[in-house]
């Protein structure tokens, strides 16, 4: 059996949080899922949007957009804790988490914001097109690569 199938030890919060988030078992799950997608679609939304309308001549724009893309990686950064906590649940254990797909594309999505601000203390970039805060950006678009889930194209 392939280790996306395989369910953990439901007896503990630990196995029972990992269900929810890999398999959708649960109350919930579902929802938290498509949530989770929909947030997903308004990152990249915001990110084509927001190269085309953020301009000198609308610094509103900008305001806008980087206060979105905060609130939307912080709330990544949420989930993306709960599936670390979650991670040794993994049918492969913890070192099986780290090397997932769904936890590689997780970090690439995460991980440069943070990095980012611990080299430059900006939570909200000062320019909006500095190469740090577009290649931030572009790489959390590898989120999008979380919607595999939704077909079987990619197995």
């Amino acid at each position: 059996e392939e280790a996306h199938t395989i369910r953990a030890d439901a007896s503990t919060s630990r196995g029972r949080l990992y269900n929810f988030l890999q398999h959708q078992v649960g109350n919930g799950a579902v929802a938290f899922d498509w949530i989770v997608y929909g947030l997903i679609v308004v990152a990249s939304l915001s990110f084509i949007v927001g190269t085309s309308v953020v301009s000198d001549a609308n610094p509103n724009a900008e305001i806008v957009f980087n206060n979105l893309d905060v609130v939307i990686v912080l709330l990544f950064t949420v989930e993306y804790v709960v599936r670390l906590y979650a991670g040794p649940e993994h049918p492969k254990g913890f070192a099986g988490h780290l090397s997932s797909y769904d936890f590689i594309v997780d970090s690439l999505a995460v991980l440069p914001f943070w990095i980012h601000f611990a080299i430059t203390q900006e939570f909200v970039p000062v320019d909006y097109f500095s190469v740090g805060a577009v290649s931030v950006r572009v790489l959390r678009l590898f989120r999008v690569l979380r919607f595999e889930r939704l077909t079987h194209a990619f197995r």
